[in-house]
């Protein structure tokens, strides 16, 4: 294969995986099927990034196909330029919410960008196992966190979901270049065949590059946050806590070596902790997050930096310290502004009253809903001679229970509609609320008519018209 028949094939590939990604976009292409997000919650854009993922793997291989049939020489270099430009281009252009930064960085290295998307997700999913309990439970992130969408709420969740996927970052980065899938790091050769002082053993194997992982993760995941505002420098310093919780928890593995088990010499290496074992850590670290605001050096001027949200204090939280600078909601409503799903159809624990999972606190106090499940199989089975099994039939009855969904706008309309009928004093203009129109408030139940408090005439300006409800 020479260099214009692989450019030629190479720039068909891209054509129709491109215009696929295309038509996926595109909701007036029904025959076209969707693409899957395995593991993950589809979004807007969340085809996009999958599809991309794909065609970085394939330019990856396309780019190992050369190498192969090209060698190694000046040639195959020059053919092989005009195919990552080509590529790396297309990939990083189809990837949503990059900042012009990461987009640099993403054409350069798009071999890296798939590990970031791994590291991400990662991140993501560690969050969704340590808070599947809870009220908030990460399931609005979807894919988009790190490549465009975050938390418009600078709560504990968003300090939490930024550590944790800053390190999952460096982590996947830092296994990438264990493994050698990188093509510009590998083993950290830095203390290589040097003795540890006073410990008996030498380094040796292959040590995991940390130093590398995380100055990667900082470059990258650091270049979005570009304004220069609390926030800012909230998500930054979070980022930090993630990486530092990683470098601090690396781990030394070390092997013996000698005549008949025993330990003449011993050499070790750094590894990887697990990624749960961080998802603990930070999990803690988000129960002691710390409130804080910002300084500014003067009244018009930018933020400087961080301090305890306490009066008459200058103290600045620890560079260990989780930090936030908004209130977490309490997450009982589905809200898009606050990353809120809401709780209704959760799953509840019905047996624990104190605890965020159980369906007291879960459900908000609007009440849960029960569902019996049975199941009969066959068990205790036992072969009798000659020749058959005779089995027990088993049997178990098991209980879910699931939370309500909310109640609250509708008896605040039944509250607004009795007022509106008793108090003509308290009409007020552009509300539309007929006193005569009692079949479209059917649901409401027949209680002592009061008048119609300032409350919930503010209640009713924050709402969305009571339009469909019955």
């Amino acid at each position: 294969m020479n260099q214009a028949v692989f450019n030629n094939a190479w720039v068909g590939h891209v054509h129709v995986v491109t215009k696929r990604i295309d038509n996926q976009r595109d909701p007036a292409n029904r025959h076209v099927r969707p693409s899957t997000t395995t593991g993950r919650a589809a979004g807007h854009g969340g085809e996009t990034w999958v599809s991309c993922l794909l065609l970085a793997a394939r330019v990856s291989c396309l780019l190992l196909a050369a190498r192969w049939c090209c060698g190694d020489g000046e040639a195959a270099a020059s053919g092989l330029s005009s195919v990552v430009a080509l590529g790396a281009s297309i990939i990083c252009n189809k990837i949503p919410g990059l900042a012009p930064r990461q987009r640099i960085i993403c054409q350069s290295r798009p071999d890296a960008i798939i590990v970031i998307g791994e590291g991400a997700q990662m991140g993501i999913n560690e969050c969704q196992f340590q808070f599947k309990t809870g009220r908030w439970n990460c399931s609005a992130l979807g894919e988009r966190t790190v490549f465009g969408k975050e938390l418009k709420v600078g709560s504990k969740e968003a300090a939490f979901t930024y550590a944790i996927i800053a390190a999952g970052v460096a982590h996947a980065i830092t296994a990438a270049c264990t493994q050698g899938n990188l093509s510009d790091c590998s083993c950290d050769q830095e203390k290589q065949g040097f003795y540890s002082k006073g410990q008996g053993w030498k380094w040796g194997g292959c040590s995991a590059d940390i130093s590398y992982g995380l100055g990667f993760s900082k470059v990258f995941i650091d270049a979005r946050e570009v304004k220069q505002n609390a926030r800012t420098l909230m998500n930054l310093h979070n980022n930090e806590v993630g990486r530092k919780v990683l470098e601090k928890n690396m781990r030394l593995e070390c092997k013996c070596h000698g005549v008949s088990g025993s330990c003449t010499t011993k050499t070790c290496w750094t590894t990887l902790p697990k990624f749960r074992e961080l998802g603990y850590i930070l999990k803690e670290k988000y129960a002691h997050a710390v409130h804080v605001e910002p300084v500014k050096a003067s009244r018009h001027k930018r933020p400087k930096f961080l301090k305890v949200k306490k009066p008459y204090s200058y103290r600045k939280p620890m560079d260990t310290d989780l930090v936030y600078v908004d209130k977490s909601p309490n997450y009982c409503e589905a809200d898009h502004a606050t990353g809120s799903v809401g709780t209704q159809g959760r799953v509840c624990n019905k047996t624990v009253m104190q605890q965020i999972s159980g369906c007291d606190l879960m459900c908000c106090g609007r009440g849960y809903n029960t569902h019996q499940y049975s199941r009969v199989w066959q068990c205790n089975c036992k072969f009798l001679w000659c020749c058959y099994v005779k089995c027990n039939t088993c049997s178990e009855r098991t209980e879910v229970y699931t939370c309500n969904k909310s109640v609250r706008f509708k008896e605040l309309l039944c509250t607004l509609y009795r007022g509106w009928i008793t108090q003509p004093s308290h009409r007020s203009p552009g509300l539309t609320m007929s006193p005569n129109d009692g079949a479209s408030y059917s649901f409401c139940t027949p209680i002592p008519n009061g008048p119609l408090s300032a409350t919930d005439l503010v209640l009713l300006s924050s709402r969305e018209s009571p339009v469909g409800l019955g």
